[in-house]
C-alpha cells in the first residue's frame, strides 16, 4: 500500500462500494499502531522503570526523579500535542505520526547519554515533544478505519499497546540494566520505535473515512480550540479524565520504585513479575473498559462515565490494601487489580470524544483531550507523590508505619474519589442530552 493524503477525494469515490480487504487492512494498521504505541509507552515510562538505578547513578532525589518521570515530560507532551493533532488533520496523520515516533524514540535514547539532572530532563523533554503527536492521530486513524458502533472495542484494543510495552519493556529493560548497565537499557529498547515508524510510512495509507462520508476542509487551530473547550460534555470529559488519570500516573511512576525500596522486590523480581503482573491487569482494564461501554450503549451514552466511575470505585479498597501489606508477594495483585479497575475509564473516554468530533478535526479534538488529561494526570500525578514522599522523609511523618513513599501514593486516594464524583455528574450530563 501507499501513502495517500488526499483523503477527500478517495473518500467521494469509495462511498458505497464495499470493500472486500478493507477487514485485513484494519487488522494490519492496528496492529502496527499498537506496536508503535507500545514503543511509545516504553519510552514514556522508562525513567520510571530505571527510576532506582538512575537515582543512584546521578543522585537525584525523588522530587526530581517525579519531574523526569511527569512535568519534564508532560508539558511537552501536552502542549506540543495541540498543534501537532492540528497538523495532523492537515497534513496527514500518517506523516505527523511517523515523524514524531522517529523523534521521540531518538530523544529517548539520547537520555542514555546524560552525566546529569539538567542533561537528562532535556533529553525527556524531547521525548515529551515527540509524543505530542503520538496518541492523537492513532486515535484519528482508528476512528477512520472503523465505524462508531465499533470503536470503543477497537480503541480498548488499541490501549493495549500500553500494558505489552510495560510488559515487555520493564522485563527488556531490568534485564539489559542488571547485564549492561541503565544507560544501555535505554538506547536499546527506544530503536524500535524507529523501526515500527519507518514501517507505517511505507506499508499504510490514510483511511477513506467512507463510513463518514467526504469530511469537510479543516478548521483553523484557535477556531478548533474555542468550539472544543465552549463544548460543556468535551470539556467536562477532558477534566474528568485528568483526575481519573491522576493515580494511575502517579502509580505508573513509582510502583517499581515503592515495591523496590520499600516492599525488597530486586530489578530481576520486578522484570519477571511486575512488568508481566501490571501489563496483563493494566490491559484488561483499558480493553475491558471499551468493551463494555460498548456492550452497554444501548442504555444510553451514560455508560461512557458510568463504565469508568465503577472502575474508580472498585480501585479504591485494593489501592489502600497494596500499599498496606508487607511484602510486595501480597502487595502486588491487590494493586495491579487497582490499576485494572482505573484503567477502565480511558477508553469509553476517548470513544465518547471521537463520537462527537468531527470527521476533519479528530486529531486536534483527541489532543486537546489528552492536553487536559495529561496536564493533570501525567503533568501533577508523579510529582505530587514524589513532592509528598520528600516531606514524609524530611518530616519524619510514617502513619501506621508506612514509608515515605507508600505516604506518597496513599495522599492520592482523595484524588481517586473526586475523580469517582466527576465521573457521576458526567453520567447525568450524558443522560440529560439523551433526554432532551
Amino acid at each position: 500500500m501507499t501513502n495517500t493524503q488526499d483523503g477527500a477525494t478517495d473518500a467521494a469515490q469509495t462511498i458505497g462500494k464495499p470493500d472486500p480487504g478493507a477487514g485485513a487492512r484494519r487488522n494490519y494498521v492496528m496492529v502496527l499502531l499498537v506496536l508503535i504505541y507500545a514503543c511509545n509507552v516504553v519510552d514514556r515510562n522508562i525513567i520510571s522503570i530505571l527510576a532506582e538505578p538512575i537515582k543512584k547513578s546521578l543522585a537525584l532525589s525523588d522530587t526530581q526523579l517525579g519531574l523526569l518521570t511527569g512535568l519534564a515530560f508532560a508539558l511537552f507532551y501536552t502542549f506540543f500535542g495541540i498543534p501537532a493533532g492540528w497538523l495532523a488533520d492537515r497534513l496527514g496523520r500518517l506523516r505527523v505520526l511517523t515523524l514524531c515516533a522517529v523523534v521521540w524514540s531518538v530523544f529517548s535514547m539520547m537520555g542514555g547519554f546524560a552525566a546529569n539532572f539538567g542533561q537528562l530532563a532535556i533529553a525527556r523533554m524531547g521525548v515529551g515533544f515527540g509524543e505530542a503527536g503520538g496518541a492523537a492521530p492513532s486515535y484519528s486513524l482508528i476512528a477512520g478505519y472503523y465505524p462508531a458502533d465499533k470503536r470503543g472495542n477497537a480503541l480498548g484494543l488499541f490501549n493495549l499497546g500500553s500494558p505489552a510495552g510495560t510488559m515487555v519493556g520493564t522485563f527488556a529493560c531490568a534485564w539489559i540494566a542488571a547485564h549492561y548497565g541503565w544507560r544501555a537499557a535505554l538506547v536499546a529498547v527506544s530503536l524500535p520505535g524507529v523501526v515500527f515508524a519507518t514501517l507505517l510510512w511505507a506499508t499504510v495509507r490514510e483511511p477513506t473515512n467512507a463510513h463518514d462520508g467526504a469530511p469537510p476542509p479543516p478548521v483553523a487551530l484557535w477556531a478548533a480550540v474555542k468550539t472544543y473547550f465552549a463544548d460543556g460534555l468535551l470539556r467536562n470529559l477532558a477534566i474528568t479524565a485528568g483526575f481519573s488519570s491522576f493515580t494511575s500516573y502517579a502509580m505508573a511512576a513509582w510502583l517499581p520504585a515503592f515495591l523496590m525500596r520499600v516492599r525488597g522486590m530486586s530489578l530481576h523480581e520486578l522484570g519477571a513479575y511486575y512488568g508481566v503482573a501490571y501489563a496483563v491487569t493494566f490491559g484488561l482494564g483499558l480493553w475491558g473498559g471499551g468493551w463494555l461501554a460498548d456492550r452497554l450503549i444501548s442504555r444510553g451514552r451514560r455508560v461512557y462515565a458510568l463504565v469508568p466511575m465503577g472502575g474508580l470505585l472498585l480501585a479504591a479498597p485494593f489501592f489502600i490494601a497494596g500499599l498496606m501489606v508487607g511484602s510486595w508477594q501480597a502487595a502486588l495483585p491487590l494493586l495491579c487489580v487497582s490499576v485494572a479497575a482505573i484503567g477502565m475509564f480511558l477508553a469509553p473516554a476517548v470513544t465518547c470524544v471521537q463520537n462527537v468530533s468531527p470527521a476533519a478535526s479528530r486529531s486536534v479534538y483527541g489532543a486537546l483531550f489528552l492536553f487536559v488529561n495529561n496536564l493533570v494526570g501525567a503533568g501533577l500525578g508523579p510529582v505530587y507523590s514524589g513532592k509528598i514522599s520528600d516531606l514524609a522523609k524530611a518530616h519524619h511523618f510514617a502513619p501506621f508505619g508506612m514509608a515515605p513513599l507508600g505516604v506518597g501514593l496513599m495522599a492520592c486516594l482523595p484524588v481517586l474519589l473526586i475523580a469517582a464524583i466527576m465521573q457521576w455528574r458526567n453520567a447525568g450530563r450524558l443522560h440529560g442530552m439523551e433526554t432532551q
